[in-house]
């Protein structure tokens, strides 16, 4: 078991042992975001296959629960990160981890947003290389409607304005200064 598990390494287990058993053994995927990966599994031979764990684990797919032959490798790939930056009416402004799947929510989270920031979530905005998008995250936080949210990719910006009830024209200009094409 090599790659995005708890204890990558050698195991030896009863025949017929299958692919669940394999991750059990090697005590699980890691952390995750969005789908579970597809693991590639490859022979001693060099022939590979691959499995999606998101139809085996989440979809309950037991015929892609296969066998997992002596000396045959397993590779569970990590998901991709990224850094974005975040900033505004937020606790922690600047560069924030990020994984691939990851939405505003998550990035807004990740940075933080207390009252003492008053940030206004209805507000968000989003900028990926010309495109400027506003994000409400209030149905988000309030409901779990995630239909209102945005993935963040590479190389994107957030930025979450103070309330306007304490926003300064300071806050607006510099708001709106970050998000003007070049």
């Amino acid at each position: 078991m090599l790659g995005n598990v708890r204890f990558p390494g050698k195991y030896t287990l009863p025949p017929p042992a299958r692919l669940t058993d394999v991750l059990a053994a090697s005590g699980g995927l890691g952390p995750t975001d969005g789908d579970f990966p597809t693991v590639r599994l490859e022979l001693p031979d060099g022939t590979t296959s691959s499995v999606s764990l998101q139809g085996l684990l989440h979809d309950g797919n037991e015929s892609l629960n296969v066998v997992v032959e002596s000396g045959e490798t397993v590779y569970v790939p990590a998901p991709a990160t990224f850094n974005i930056e975040v900033s505004g009416a937020v606790d922690k402004p600047g560069d924030v981890l990020m994984h691939e799947g990851d939405d505003v929510a998550i990035a807004v989270a990740r940075a933080g947003s207390s009252a003492a920031q008053n940030p206004d979530l209805n507000h968000v905005v989003v900028k990926h290389g010309d495109t400027v998008t506003t994000v409400n995250l209030y149905p988000i936080l309030e409901k779990g409607d995630l239909s209102h949210d945005v993935k963040v990719q590479k190389g994107d910006s957030v930025f979450v304005p103070a309330s306007p009830k304490h926003a300064g024209f300071g806050d607006i200009f510099y708001a709106l200064a970050r998000f003007l094409p070049y």
